[in-house]
């Protein structure tokens, strides 16, 4: 009786996910992205670089009051345009039916844009990550590269520091009603090459969100028993710094800064310094 109400409850839990996971993928099986202009990319370099003028940067130390108070360069909302899946999109890109799990950049005069590709939303050997690129704010696209390690791949995300855009994704599993974290691969791309994949991590963590701020990068992360079913989840939340946007360390006292049913945790820095986040609760937290 026992296992009979155990493998009822992991049934149940089974059918929960796949009718989200196949929700999930109706919306994401398309998507479009709505650029906001405020200003040219022309003449932009990479954040953190000495020469030039830096990319459009999210930064707030970086903003100008008049574009802050929009006087001088009011924002301009630019036309909606279907990006993936496109008859336009580079044809090394060959994208399969679910596309998510996306992160855009400006770097070099361009704009980066990263996705996964995949048969379903699900973990599947062949998942991708394309990265294209545009020099004219998205209306046309060349193919930058495309990362395959033979297993699930997700979390695509870019970074700027010191001249460099960095990238990182997770390499997960391949069975597809599990969630698998196993590696974290990284790569740059200097002088308009990237580099070689190297493996960055292999402690099962999942990149979140990364934002270069005041010179520094940071970045949130979690790692744990996802999904499972306990009083509390088994959920570690790290805050992670790099100067070099390679290296990384406690943002603070302690790099693990929550533990328990929380995953995914977005931030940002206040004027004075102070530090908001917010994150979503997918497994048990009482508190």
């Amino acid at each position: 009786m026992i296992a009979k109400d155990q493998s009822s409850a992991l049934l149940q839990r089974m059918l929960k996910r796949i009718k989200r996971a196949i929700g999930e993928q109706i919306r994401r099986t398309t998507f479009l992205v709505v650029w906001v202009i405020a200003y040219g990319l022309s003449g932009a370099g990479c954040q953190g670089e000495t020469h030039g003028t830096p990319s459009p940067s999210d930064d707030p130390a970086h903003w100008d009051p008049r574009v802050v108070n929009r006087t001088a360069f009011p924002h301009v909302v630019g036309e909606m345009r279907w990006i993936v899946p496109n008859e336009n999109l580079p044809f090394e890109t060959s994208p399969l039916a679910s596309n998510n799990n996306v992160d855009i950049e400006v770097c070099e005069d361009a704009l980066f844009f990263a996705w996964r590709t995949a048969p379903t939303h699900f973990a599947s050997a062949e998942a991708r990550i394309e990265v294209i690129s545009s020099q004219d704010s998205g209306v046309t696209w060349t193919h930058e590269s495309t990362f395959e390690v033979g297993a699930d791949v997700r979390e695509p995300r870019f970074h700027q520091i010191n001249g460099a855009l960095h990238f990182t994704f997770f390499e997960g599993g391949v069975n597809p009603i599990a969630f698998e974290p196993n590696r974290i691969w990284r790569t740059q791309r200097i002088a308009g090459r990237w580099e070689p994949l190297t493996v960055e991590s292999e402690e099962g963590l999942v990149i979140w969100d990364v934002k270069t701020r005041g010179g520094s990068v940071f970045r949130t992360a979690y790692r744990g028993d996802h999904y499972k079913e306990t009083e509390i989840g088994g959920i570690s939340v790290f805050f992670e710094r790099s100067e070099n946007g390679v290296d990384w360390k406690a943002a603070g006292p302690s790099r693990e800064v929550y533990f328990g049913g929380m995953s995914e945790v977005a931030f940002e820095f206040m004027p004075d310094g102070s530090l908001i986040a917010v994150g979503r609760v997918e497994d048990p937290d009482p508190r």
